[in-house]
Parts: structure tokens; sequence; C-alpha cells
């Protein structure tokens, strides 16, 4: 049988769905038409690769956060910012070897 689309809880919500019963979102939104709602992964664009469920979750809590605290810190698509290491500026000092100490 395979997926057949988000389950019959979300029907009391009265969120749209698309012509494959997913739940519909705006293009590059996961906001449904409910407020305070979202949708991401499977519920959203049908059954696919778990790579895709990672990102759009991914994806999904920064626009949650953004809506809840009307901004956020939370990483964009792109992965991870490189950066170079060829030069360090200000190195770390030398830690201070323990010194035994005498008890009583």
């Amino acid at each position: 049988m395979g997926f057949l689309g988000p389950d019959d809880c979300t029907k009391g919500l009265g969120l749209k769905r698309d012509a494959r019963t997913n739940i519909a979102t705006p293009k590059g939104s996961y906001a449904t038409n409910v407020k305070g709602v979202f949708a991401a992964g499977d519920c959203r664009r049908g059954q696919s690769l778990i790579v895709w469920g990672i990102q759009e979750g991914r994806q999904c809590a920064r626009e949650v956060d953004e809506y809840l605290m009307n901004s956020t810190r939370l990483p964009g698509s792109g992965g991870i910012n490189s950066r170079s290491l060829n030069r360090i500026e200000d190195p770390l000092p030398p830690i201070p070897r323990m010194q035994a100490v005498a008890v009583g």
C-alpha cells in the first residue's frame, strides 16, 4: 500500500490539502492556512527520502523560530559555513601545570 498521506488526526484542524491529500503550504513556506500551524516532511511533500525530511524539518524549525521570536539564529539551508584555520589571530595562553598541595 505504501504512504497514503497524513493521518486523519489532522482533519479536525481545518488544514487545506493539495491534490495528493498532503497538507498544503504556500511555495517557500511551511506555514499552513491555520495560524501557528506548520507542516514539513512527508505530510507536506508526500513520501520522500529521509534527507528531504531532515532538511525540511530544519527549515521549518527556522520558520517557527521566526514566527515565535520575530527573529532567528538558526542556520538557513546550505549547510555549514566553512572558515579558514590557516592563521590564528590570538593563540590561547599555555595551560599551567597542576601542582601538588600538601594537606595538613
